[in-house]
């Protein structure tokens, strides 16, 4: 108990030599506490959220589910069991029920509390794109092709619930060869690549084949779709004929896309058809080619010998190329260098760019056995290019690039946990702020084995948070502990909501990322996501929040003090997400709060109350009436007297997030009172009463560690939330709670007792 000691002391408020007296045994003490204080509701019989505490009599029983230890201890730390409506127990019988688990459980003590084990985590999709882009500079699509993630814990970041299927394989393999192919260009050797198109022709209804040739007797055009390889230089060929008619030689425009390149003259004849070329820019992709015929004549009543009908033929259209040199990466053109492949032999130069290569893809060292591997993989006698893409698709997609796998250093006798090594910690630092994967600086301090220094790793974390690239956190971070990401389906009714339109959807995202990185950046309190009196609006924003004096698209730093409008709790994004279609939702408002702001999600509803259905009885009522009558019924009430007061707080604000003051022809009553007895008005109010405490604090800081580890927390990991809390005051800055999550054991550390 005594590394549990002074967290117990701060939560209990006791003195240390009344707390040593509360050293309990399970049979002894624990047995009555739940009989006198929990047994009422979570006994055998319709126990309230599935929690049955009879069960347990004697301490094999109990110690056999520590899960259910950890869900009491948490909510006896809280104070939010037993409920408000039942007597609170005295301070050292909670002491007394805390200290039996923490004996039984080990220390939440923030300097001693053991790291936990990491469950083995794959890249997500975001992470994978954004690592190929920094190490290849190539743009890969991998959230369109990879099958979407899995959240855990309210994060795709989460190792148990990133699974790996069958098909995934196959796409990480297929993937793999696909990004080899476009980082290392082959030089082209021999004659370029000819494609000839003829029956595959396509032609508009004047046009018609005749004989593998297409006829084209009035003004129509041929094409053909083709898919060129890379950006670069192409030839377009034309081959046919033409018919006299008039005066004019039979004219043809080349087209490229729909735009016309080249109009040249159809001078052949069946027996000595007419050859045209044309070289042009196209880039990667496929495109439309084709051939028109521009000026048709067709004079039947003309006399003998006179040319009466003139037409084209086309008998081919060829594309030719690329005919220029590929043009290398910048990447190709490094790894190839001097500098990295050396100047030796052939076989050097290739391992020495394998090892450069390894190091940044597997983000560590490759030893002396693997690259021995990977030098097996290359066939004998191949060029050096064609050496490295092969290597590169065997790097990409062994499961040291597609998993974030941790060993850590080799722990010191007797201790049961051990530090990460600085490969690890940089990479684990990397994904964490910028969700991608380390780059030359860290890797180089890696190298050295000095980012682990606790002033070198402070600097580094500064470091990367000042860069643009820790908008990474919003984007990935912010957008999932908010839940603004179903922004992207919701559907407010078009008929009621007008206005809502793909512009606006997108400027209320941008809000919420925006407003959250400049919290962060600024260093500001992370109370001011709740409370801001300001918040980056551009015009159209301005305009649907009736805010005046914003002009254009940029979004830029606007005061809301003339508003009633105030932190997340007023951001359109966070309200259109969590309404309906056609009303607000006071049910999913007040679930996100306690969700995403509190950490305490509400249980399921129970079977059969899962919605609101007012009969006619209450159609005349307003919404509060007919949520408060539905409060009526007391297994309604025991989530709803939580959830309902804060959703209704909220009421002021319609479902795509304008303040009213009315809504169905009645004044809004947005005042509330919580269970504890605390009254409000409003979401300010209610904002107000949120961060009388540490609560939204102690909540953020569970998340980013959450995120930042990606696992699920265990109980001793409170120890290290409270670590946050204390390494972050005191104003709690959004920034400073961020790196005090890096400062962590947790962070830092491995568990190496497989058994915890």
């Amino acid at each position: 108990m005594s590394k549990f000691l002074p967290l117990l002391l701060a939560f209990t408020g006791l003195s240390e030599a009344s707390l040593r007296a509360q050293e309990p045994v399970f049979e002894d003490q624990m047995r009555g506490f739940l009989k006198e204080h929990c047994l009422l509701c979570h006994d055998d019989f319709e126990p309230e959220a599935g929690l049955d505490l009879s069960r347990f009599t004697t301490s094999g029983d109990a110690l056999a589910a520590s899960e259910v230890w950890f869900a009491v201890e948490e909510r006896l730390l809280k104070g939010d069991m037993p409920p408000d409506s039942e007597p609170k127990p005295p301070r050292d019988e909670v002491a007394s029920a805390l200290a039996w688990i923490a004996a039984e459980y080990g220390s939440v003590d923030p300097e001693t509390a053991p790291p936990g084990q990491v469950v083995l985590r794959r890249l997500n999709a975001v992470e994978y794109e954004n690592s190929i882009r920094d190490i290849f500079e190539i743009e890969f699509d991998a959230k369109g092709f990879f099958p979407a993630d899995t959240v855990g814990h309210g994060f795709d970041t989460v190792g148990e619930a990133l699974s790996v299927s069958e098909l995934s394989l196959e796409r990480y393999l297929e993937a793999a060869e696909l990004i080899a192919a476009e980082a290392i260009i082959l030089e082209r050797r021999g004659a370029p690549k000819k494609h000839r198109y003829t029956r595959e022709l396509k032609t508009d209804k004047g046009g018609e084949f005749r004989n593998d040739t297409v006829w084209l007797p009035r003004v129509a055009e041929a094409r053909a779709t083709h898919f060129f390889p890379r950006d670069g230089e192409y030839l377009l060929r034309f081959s046919g004929w033409s018919t006299k008619g008039g005066d004019e030689v039979a004219k043809v425009a080349l087209k490229l896309d729909g735009e016309t390149l080249d109009v040249f003259d159809v001078p052949g004849t069946r027996t000595d058809p007419n050859n045209h070329e044309f070289k042009v820019r196209v880039s990667k992709g496929k495109h439309l080619v084709a051939a028109r015929f521009i000026n048709d004549f067709f004079k039947p009543g003309l006399g003998e010998g006179k040319s009466r009908d003139r037409n084209v033929m086309i008998t081919a259209i060829e594309v030719v190329g690329p005919v220029d040199p590929p043009k290398l990466s910048s990447f190709q053109q490094h790894i190839t260098s001097d500098e990295v492949a050396g100047t030796k032999s052939h076989r050097d130069r290739k391992n020495r760019i394998l090892k450069y290569l390894a190091e940044r893809i597997w983000r560590r060292p490759i030893s002396r056995i693997e690259l021995g591997r990977l030098e097996r993989t290359v066939p004998e006698g191949a060029i050096l290019e064609e050496a490295v893409r092969l290597g590169l698709a065997v790097l990409l997609s062994s499961p040291n690039f597609i998993y974030r796998i941790e060993f850590g250093e080799d722990a010191k006798e007797g201790e049961d946990a051990a530090p990460i090594t600085d490969w690890e910690l940089a990479t684990r630092l990397s994904y964490f702020l910028w969700s991608t994967t380390p780059d030359e600086e860290l890797r180089r301090l890696a190298a050295r084995g000095t980012l682990s220094d606790p002033e070198v790793l402070a600097e580094q974390t500064n470091r990367l948070l000042a860069s643009p690239r820790s908008i990474a956190l919003a984007e990935n971070f912010a957008t999932q502990w908010l839940q603004i990401g179903v922004l992207n389906e919701a559907a407010p009714d078009a008929e009621l909501f007008p206005e809502f339109d793909e512009e606006l959807r997108l400027a209320m995202r941008e809000e919420t990322l925006r407003f959250f990185n400049h919290v962060l950046r600024e260093g500001l309190p992370a109370a001011t996501l709740l409370e801001a009196d300001f918040s980056l609006l551009n015009e159209r924003l301005a305009e649907h929040y009736g805010v005046p004096g914003v002009e254009g698209e940029m979004m830029r730093v606007i005061s809301l003090k003339e508003t009633p409008r105030r932190g997340l709790l007023g951001h359109g994004s966070v309200l259109t997400a969590t309404s309906n279609p056609t009303r607000t939702s006071p049910v999913r408002r007040g679930k996100w709060v306690l969700e995403a702001l509190l950490g305490t999600p509400p249980p399921p509803p129970p079977p059969g109350n899962d919605s609101l259905m007012p009969d006619t009885e209450q159609s005349g009522a307003t919404l509060r009436e007919r949520f408060e009558r539905h409060r009526d019924d007391a297994s309604c009430a025991v989530c709803h007297d939580r959830i309902d007061p804060i959703g209704f707080s909220m009421e002021n604000y319609d479902p795509i997030g304008r303040w009213r003051t009315e809504s169905e022809g009645q004044v809004i009553n947005s005042s509330g009172e919580f269970p504890d007895g605390h009254t409000f008005n409003g979401p300010v109010g209610m904002a107000r009463h949120l961060l009388e405490g540490d609560d939204f604090e102690r909540a953020l800081a569970e998340k980013l560690l959450v995120y930042a580890l990606g696992r699920g927390l265990e109980r001793t990991d409170r120890g290290h939330v409270a670590k946050i809390l204390e390494g972050a005051s005191p104003d709690l800055s959004l920034k400073g709670m961020i790196k005090a999550v890096i400062h962590t054991r947790a962070f830092t550390m491995l568990s190496t007792d497989s058994n915890r």
